[in-house]
């Protein structure tokens, strides 16, 4: 009899720890950034916007990110169809970026709504 209660409890005990550490598993994979390839995003109000130099500056809270553009950035539009120079300063523009020798090179642009 005593050896079915050693068998409970040590098996009540190892059930236990495998829940503790699953989930301390999960709460140490919940504080970790997810990795998106190397990509950032980023939406908000375009600032400004260079043609010459294929920049935008898009304020988004309370920062501002400078974004250049090149001949593979994608534009997209929720409603109807964009390109680059449809975008004026004050539309809503999400992009998604990556970091390439210093500056933030878009991937795409896509506008969230488009000032008249």
């Amino acid at each position: 009899m005593k050896e079915v209660i050693i068998l409970r409890r040590a098996l009540t005990i190892m059930v236990a720890v495998i829940i503790v550490f699953s989930l301390a598993g999960s709460v140490l994979a919940a504080d970790k950034p997810k990795s998106t390839g190397g990509m950032n995003f980023v939406a908000g109000t375009v600032k400004t916007i260079d043609a010459a130099a294929k920049t935008i500056v898009i304020t988004a809270q309370s920062s501002e990110v400078a974004i250049v553009w090149n001949d593979n950035t994608r534009v997209t539009s929720e409603s109807a169809k964009k390109t680059i120079a449809d975008i004026k300063a004050g539309d809503i523009v999400a992009t998604v970026y990556k970091e390439v020798e210093g500056k933030n090179v878009a991937g795409s642009i896509t506008f969230k709504n488009v000032s008249k």
